[in-house]
């Protein structure tokens, strides 16, 4: 009787011209995460080694594209190696190239040697995967971008390896149109999409990551799959001189150290947590903010949560989630 109302409410709605109102989707499963490991010190080691068997995917930042070369710098660190092969986590290493202005990422003889470049050195080490970031990238070379993507991926996908790419935050509303998400995901096997950076370090002080500017990311990125786009949570924050100037990064660890010890007072509202000590402005993320957004991107049926960067979260964090491994090794 119950449904059959519900039937009968939702075709009169339609009939005086009202949307009907689509159901929520089911939450996901616990999700596969995909950490990045941006250095190799005391607490990201210590990290990698505690929750290690949790992570999915690891993605170490360890090398560097020099353009317009093309040439590859950079290598494994031995240790990470050690505790990944440990933790049974797989290995997808970054590879970083920053665009200066006015550069360009080059014609098909460009690409095809970036291509053999990066397959090389993953076959060389018998990484899985690569994860290729290049920043920032100017609208009028999205396309040669896509191109790239594309040949990366067949030369990866012809050695039974895969290819995961960094995008920049966007909503519906906006953001970095420069990456084609629905281009891209033709050819990679995962999109890491960043959920913060609502305010950057060259911005005004403001909110990292906001509820509804990370809904706004979910939500576009669930128009074009929930398997492939990875959402993003930074465990990191941005501290602005009280005089002015630009923001120094800081991590969610050391926000929360640096309020305990000055007993700065905390402001803010669904979770974008801000205080004054020391003569900055902090907003940054904390812990029941990570778990929030992780929640977030379940409850909307994400099957993979990315998390920037492993070591940088506080140990509470992974004690407020679930993860794929937890559940399929007991972790």
């Amino acid at each position: 009787m119950k449904s059959a109302l519900a039937g009968t409410l939702a075709a009169a709605l339609v009939g005086l011209g009202v949307p009907a109102q689509r159901p929520s989707p089911k939450p996901g499963p616990p999700p596969r995460v995909f950490a990045f490991l941006s250095a190799a010190g005391g607490t990201e080691l210590d990290h990698l080694r505690r929750y290690g068997s949790r992570i999915s995917v690891l993605a170490p930042n360890w090398y560097q594209l020099n353009l317009p070369t093309p040439s590859l710098s950079g290598g494994p660190v031995p240790t990470v190696l050690t505790l990944a092969d440990g933790a049974g986590v797989q290995l997808w290493p970054v590879i970083n190239a920053r665009l200066r202005a006015g550069e360009a990422i080059g014609g098909i003889r460009q690409r095809e040697l970036i291509a053999a470049a990066i397959a090389a050195e993953a076959a060389r080490r018998g990484y899985p995967g690569v994860t290729l970031d290049i920043e920032p990238l100017p609208e009028s070379a999205s396309r040669a971008f896509d191109a790239l993507v594309a040949a990366v991926a067949a030369r990866l996908h012809e050695q039974h390896e895969r290819l995961a790419v960094y995008v920049p935050r966007r909503t519906a509303a906006g953001g970095d149109h420069a990456y084609d998400w629905a281009s891209l995901l033709s050819s990679a096997d995962l999109l890491i999409a960043s959920g913060y950076d609502e305010h950057s370090a060259t911005n005004r002080p403001g909110p990292i990551t906001t509820a509804a500017g990370f809904e706004g990311v979910l939500d576009y990125a669930a128009t074009l799959s929930r398997s492939r786009i990875v959402p993003a949570i930074g465990a990191f924050g941005y501290a602005w001189p009280v005089r002015g100037g630009p923001g120094q990064f800081i991590s969610t660890i050391a926000a929360n150290a640096l309020r305990t010890q000055t007993g700065a007072k905390k402001r803010g509202a669904r979770g974008d947590t801000s205080f004054v000590a020391a003569g900055f402005i902090v907003h940054y993320q904390n812990t029941p903010a990570l778990i929030a957004r992780a929640r977030d991107a379940r409850d909307l049926g994400m099957r993979w949560l990315a998390l920037f960067s492993l070591g940088r979260e506080p140990d509470a964090f992974w004690a407020g989630i679930t993860t794929e491994r937890q559940i399929r090794d007991g972790g």
